[in-house]
């Protein structure tokens, strides 16, 4: 999972324009790794890095294009539509595993309780705010969700965080409020 964030990260620093904003990614990306503790033992596969890398890649290109498509086709019209497409070309895979209770009223309802929320809803949130701000800064941002994601298995799970872990989500949070806080200066400087 931590693997993902390379994609968003590369974003951020191929779009800085300032030095600043790749310390910023660069302390981003340090506290992604630092919250997902990578040194924890346990071996990590090549096939959970090829797809994590893939994620990653995939993720950049929707960052990077998604807003241009956006513009053209009109997000809010095809993000239902996509999410529906996504449903059709998954169905096979859950029709192999569970032929059976994939179709029952429960398993639809709660499908497409995710789909909305999962993603038609979180999906035009993030339309949204590709549209009123760079992708580099974007792209910090989202790297705050390991960091969300692991105060959340404290709360939810009782999950342990390390001392380690702890100062990843500080480096997260420290380099998206002092990247979100150097762009409101930057716009603020345009503006006069």
């Amino acid at each position: 999972m931590t693997l993902e964030f390379a994609g968003p990260l590369a974003v951020a620093l191929a779009g800085a324009r300032h030095w600043t904003a790749v310390g910023w990614a660069i302390l981003a990306a340090a506290g992604v790794a630092a919250a997902a503790d990578i040194t924890a033992p346990g071996a990590i596969g090549a096939a959970g890095v090829c797809f994590g890398l893939a994620a990653g890649v995939c993720w950049a290109g929707y960052i990077a294009v998604f807003p241009v498509l956006a513009s053209r086709a009109g997000d809010r019209e095809s993000l239902p539509l996509a999410t529906l497409f996504a449903a059709v070309g998954i169905a096979p895979f859950g029709i192999a595993v569970d032929h059976a209770g994939m179709f029952t009223g429960r398993s639809v309802l709660l499908g497409v309780a995710v789909a909305l929320l999962c993603d038609v809803l979180a999906y035009t949130l993030q339309a949204d705010a590709l549209r009123r701000m760079p992708r580099s800064l974007f792209s910090i941002l989202t790297s705050a969700e390991p960091a969300a994601g692991a105060i959340l298995g404290l709360l939810a799970l009782g999950q342990r965080i390390a001392l380690l872990q702890w100062a990843g989500i500080v480096a997260v949070v420290i380099a998206s409020v002092d990247a979100t806080r150097a762009h409101k200066a930057q716009e603020a400087r345009r503006a006069l």
